[in-house]
Order: structure tokens, then sequence, then C-alpha cells
């Protein structure tokens, strides 16, 4: 997912990767207000609560640095 915006929307663009060939092709675009965009936020973040309250927590990954990127990709020759 991508996500853009202007001082009046914010613009989420949801993709579908393809890695051979590496392309991507939009499968829905959302465009709201930042209103309603911080109301969508909220209620992501009430039910992710609600989830892990159930559920147990979600453990996220840790983002990669630059160097790690670079050493995975030259695994396979890129």
């Amino acid at each position: 997912m991508q996500v853009s915006h202007t001082k009046e929307e914010f613009i989420l663009d949801f993709l579908n990767m393809s890695f051979f060939p590496n392309t991507a092709s939009l499968v829905a675009k959302v465009i709201t207000s930042p209103e309603h965009f911080k109301r969508i936020v909220a209620t992501l973040t009430d039910n992710l609560k609600k989830y892990e309250d159930r559920f147990g927590s979600i453990d996220s990954p840790k983002p990669e640095t630059s160097q790690q990127q670079t050493s995975e990709s030259s695994k396979f020759g890129f």
C-alpha cells in the first residue's frame, strides 16, 4: 500500500506486487478527507487493540537497514 496526501485529501493506493517481472498493478484507490482519514486510523487502531486483547500481541518485524537489504539482494545477484 502506498499513502500520499495533499492539504485537502489522503490517497491510499492498494497495489498487487509481482516480483517476476518486478511490477505493481493498482488494485484499489481510496481518496478521503484528512478528517475522515483520522477516523479510519482511529478505528483501525481500536480494532487492532481489540484483536490483540483477544488473541495476543502481534510481533512487528523490525525494519531492515539499507545494509541488510543490500546483503539480502546480493544473494540473488541483484
